[in-house]
């Protein structure tokens, strides 16, 4: 069945103009809020995760002589703590709150991460509990302010986050042109006035 058998032909053009105000009429009620494109845009920073992934087995081998260190089991424990905190605090503070910590922890491992060990073991362990709570977080809060078009919203995010991700492994390429403390502080100074438009 064609279009013009259901509409007379002078209606076809209408349902077409109608069809393309809906598609951009979503597309501007997700830029227009500004809480939901600052979590977009903060979310393409998960590539920092990734990034410091690929850095630890040369930082740990360079100053530690190591060659392994627990990162992904705090992000799991992240993840499993969010499931139970998310019904007790509101999810917008608790956003704020991580938004908030997240670049704070960033300035301090570039500040740190040639100091001890055990500095760098604790901070790593509290950096993998805040990056458990992003994606879980994220995406319901997003779905929240989003209602009735929360499935191109959560594709928008998960493409941002994605993209981010794909970054994080070319993280050592980096290091070879500027220092990699300077890149940490710099990355997490950044996100840091991401976070604070957020709560303007």
């Amino acid at each position: 069945m064609t279009a013009s058998d259901l509409y007379f032909p002078n209606e076809i053009e209408s349902h077409k103009q109608k069809k393309q105000q809906g598609f951009l009429q979503i597309h501007r009620s997700i830029f227009s809020n500004k809480l939901g494109i600052t979590i977009m845009v903060t979310s393409f920073f998960y590539f920092l995760y990734f990034a410091i992934l690929v850095f630890l087995p040369i930082l740990l081998n360079d100053y530690y002589h190591i060659l392994y260190l627990l990162l992904t089991v705090s992000m799991i424990l992240g993840s499993i703590i969010f499931k139970r905190m998310q019904q007790k605090i509101d999810l917008k503070k608790l956003m704020m709150i991580i938004s908030i910590l997240k670049p704070l922890l960033i300035i301090t491992f570039g500040l740190v991460y040639t100091k001890s060990i055990i500095s760098l073991s604790c901070l790593l362990f509290l950096y993998g509990i805040t990056t458990g709570f992003v994606p879980p977080l994220f995406s319901t809060v997003i779905s929240n302010i989003y209602e009735e078009v929360k499935g191109t919203a959560l594709g928008f995010f998960n493409f941002i986050r994605y993209s981010g991700t794909a970054l994080g492994g070319m993280f050592t390429g980096i290091m070879h042109v500027f220092s990699s403390m300077f890149i940490f502080i710099f990355l997490g100074v950044f996100l840091s006035g991401i976070s604070f438009f957020q709560l303007l």
